[in-house]
């Protein structure tokens, strides 16, 4: 603002873009807009978890809650259960189950923090016209650095089970393949998501193939054991930005 330009003796302050999720791909259309000449105070643009060659979960997630859902088999869950949460919840464990599914129908509803259905969603497809527009004829600009972090924890949501007064957690090595593999059992969704690569590589919404900048940013990637939206809130991966800010 003003108060920035006065205080910098006149002089715009260097610019650096921290970008979430599908806010790094906004910052990449605006910047391919306006070309090198309308940001010339640019010095830095960083990606946290961005889906820079789109997200297959906005097309899963619709597909889980209208069709899929009722193909995962939670009472299989159930039976994999460690022994003693296992006995404790005998006789009652079809029915919380049938909660669970529905925790995970809702999680994967939120998967992007908001509702991954609707307008806009089906911009992150991959094979979508927007993806395939912004990639086209784009280039880094002069003298931008370009940074992107990728998450590799695919534990969208902590399982729960409760009954009687008690909750148990259901361990998320046990939970997380197990929705993965129930999903991949149903014919020809594997092919159709890429694989399920963001709920069992990725960081639960974007898969580790699509959180770094395209090749011709020539960008350092680096990735931290977390989920979409813990890349909000970790202290390691702040401490990493920061380290780029003070350079």
């Amino acid at each position: 603002d003003e108060q920035d330009v006065a205080a910098a003796g006149g002089q715009v302050p260097p610019l650096i873009l921290l970008c979430h999720s599908r806010g790094g791909l906004v910052a990449r259309a605006a910047l391919k807009g306006l070309g090198g000449a309308g940001v010339p105070h640019l010095r830095a643009v960083i990606t946290l978890c961005t889906p820079h060659r789109g997200s297959y979960v906005p097309r899963l997630a619709d597909a889980y809650n209208t069709t899929l859902s009722t193909s995962v088999d939670f009472g299989a869950l159930g039976r994999s259960l460690p022994g003693p949460l296992g006995m404790l919840l005998a006789g009652r464990i079809d029915q919380l189950l049938d909660q669970l599914a529905n925790q995970v129908r809702l999680a994967m509803l939120h998967s992007f923090g908001t509702l991954a259905q609707g307008p806009g969603f089906d911009e992150l497809d991959p094979a979508s016209a927007t993806l395939q527009a912004l990639a086209s004829g784009e280039a880094p600009l002069p003298g931008v650095r370009y940074v992107g972090f990728g998450g590799s924890n695919p534990t969208f949501v902590r399982y729960y089970l409760a009954e009687a007064g008690r909750v148990w957690p259901v361990p998320a090595a046990v939970a997380s393949p197990f929705l993965v593999g129930q999903l991949a059992r149903a014919p020809g969704v594997s092919a159709q998501f890429g694989g399920l690569e963001e709920l069992s590589q990725g960081d639960s919404a974007v898969a580790l193939s699509s959180s770094p900048w395209p090749a011709p940013f020539g960008a350092p990637h680096q990735v931290f054991p977390l989920n979409h939206m813990q890349a909000l809130i970790d202290p390691a991966l702040q401490q990493a930005v920061l380290g780029i800010l003070r350079e």
